[in-house]
């Protein structure tokens, strides 16, 4: 009887002693799960702040931003990207073409890709039989004289040349003669005769002197 009050006594320790093991670890458990859950909580705080900001918030440790706040705050900045010039704000200027209308005379090559508002350089003068070159007009009229030095290319252009004709040349005296439209060989016999007419009146004239004499 003793030896059985004996073994249910041990027994009653044994199971006092598990059940107070048992609320140990579950106390234990129990705080581990509130720390994990904190921890949890704690982390996704974090990432919601950081998400809404744009990057870490500063921490500050006695009233001053710890180091690499300002950093991580230039960072949240938006980076703004130096846009190159556009080439569309100055167009091109226009390009024309300047032909030259030799009237008769030789050909002269046209200027192309001339810029608007650029001087032209006077190309070779024309030659034409007969005549003289006087200069480029801007007109078929040729009565406005193009300036090579100052005039400048606006649009496309035609210019004229002006022709002066070459007065004929007097065999006997050397006296220029302007052309009449007569032909020079016809003016000669004229004269000719003229001559010959006037010997034939003067010999008349001596051979009646010599008669009365």
């Amino acid at each position: 009887m003793r030896r059985k009050t004996e073994r249910q006594g041990t027994e009653a320790e044994r199971q006092l002693a598990w059940s107070r093991e048992y609320l140990r670890r579950e106390k234990r458990r129990r705080v581990l799960r509130r720390t994990l859950l904190m921890l949890v909580l704690a982390l996704a705080c974090a990432v919601t702040v950081f998400a809404l900001n744009g990057g870490i918030p500063a921490l500050r440790v006695g009233g001053a931003p710890a180091s690499g706040s300002s950093a991580a705050q230039s960072s949240s900045a938006p980076a703004v990207q130096a846009q190159p010039p556009s080439s569309q704000a100055q167009p091109e200027p226009a390009a024309y073409t300047v032909a030259f209308d030799s009237r008769g005379g030789s050909a002269v090559e046209a200027l192309q890709n001339v810029t608007q508002g650029a001087r032209i350089a006077e190309p070779s003068s024309p030659v034409r039989e007969g005549y003289t070159f006087e200069g480029w007009y801007r007109d078929a009229a040729r009565t406005d004289a193009w300036d090579f030095a100052a005039d400048t290319v606006e649009q496309d252009t035609i210019l004229y040349a002006k022709w002066e004709a070459v007065p004929a040349q007097d065999t006997t005296s050397g006296a220029a003669l302007p052309q009449t439209g007569v032909a020079t060989g016809a003016l000669l016999w004229a004269c000719v005769l003229a001559a010959a007419l006037a010997l034939a009146v003067a010999a008349a004239l001596l051979l009646r002197r010599a008669y009365r004499g």
